[in-house]
């Protein structure tokens, strides 16, 4: 997610990495609308869990448009190509079970992108900006423990009052408010075992939080005051039993990635991981993503 504010994207941590989320409008048709060839390299063979190997990575996108696998247990990125969605530029994503992507564009719209065409497809959708929503974050849980079944939900500022949650369908794209989040701005990632989080930057008050899929309450609320600053960028994802965080702010020169775990005590631990030198502007990942790190 990125905040149209004057200056540069900046990153918060140690080493390189930056940007953060595309804007997406889902279409009635969800077909590919281009000449675009599946990579046949056994990353996107469907394995005995519904999922590919794809869709256990982690998505990120840059502010030119840039598409990136991110593997977080080997701090490793392979560019996928340039996102040929018809934006001026992008503010979130989400990755579903089939590793494609929705993008959130800074103009309001949703777009998805096939993300395991060679070059990449993007199509516009049905997304319509009179749901009171523009820009947002976003990000699908499973409906339950295990289960196949998933819901997009996207949280930002409403035209009609403040920052609010809502269920995006993406076979029609009509939202559905759940309720209200307060002054910040999160964004959102969901998980395999059916939890919904939100990262909320603020000067004062950074925090990651579980949130409420029914109410849109705050649980497990956890403060990150290594985070706190005027943000520029910011981008969030679940994987391999922590949370990953895509930060840059204006004090930072490019994103930085940050991860969050508990101990067994519950006790969180933040840890300053990687600075790419881009301008992160999203991330995404779906609920095929390990709960635990591997191996």
């Amino acid at each position: 997610m990125r905040l149209l504010l004057s200056g540069l994207l900046l990153v918060v941590g140690c080493d390189d990495i930056g940007r953060i989320h595309a804007n997406m409008t889902p279409a009635p048709d969800m077909a590919p609308s281009g000449p675009a060839t599946p990579i046949n390299d056994g990353r996107h063979q469907i394995g005995p869990d519904g999922c590919s190997d794809a869709a256990k990575l982690v998505y990120l996108i840059d502010e030119t448009g840039e598409l990136l696998n991110f593997a977080p247990d080997k701090l490793t990125f392979t560019d996928l190509g340039s996102v040929p969605c018809d934006a001026p530029s992008f503010n979130s994503m989400a990755i579903d079970r089939s590793a494609v992507a929705w993008v959130n564009s800074a103009d309001g719209h949703v777009f998805r992108v096939n993300t395991q065409a060679q070059p990449l497809d993007c199509q516009s959708t049905a997304f319509d900006e009179l749901s009171g929503f523009g820009e947002f974050g976003m990000g699908f849980s499973s409906n339950s423990v295990g289960s196949t079944d998933e819901t997009l939900f996207i949280a930002g500022p409403q035209s009609f009052g403040s920052n609010g949650m809502a269920k995006l369908d993406t076979t029609t794209m009509k939202t559905r408010l759940i309720g209200t989040l307060g002054s910040s701005w999160p964004e959102l990632t969901g998980t395999g075992s059916a939890e919904l989080w939100g990262f909320f930057p603020d000067v004062a008050e950074s925090k990651i939080a579980q949130i409420d899929k029914k109410t849109a309450a705050l649980k497990l609320p956890t403060l990150l005051p290594q985070l706190n600053g005027t943000q520029k960028a910011w981008a969030f994802a679940f994987w391999g039993g922590s949370y990953w965080i895509f930060l840059q702010r204006y004090t930072d020169p490019s994103t930085n990635i940050w991860q969050v775990s508990f101990d067994e005590t519950g006790t969180h631990v933040i840890e300053a991981k990687h600075n790419i030198g881009r301008n992160i502007v999203g991330a995404g990942v779906s609920t095929c993503a390990p709960l635990q790190q591997p191996g």
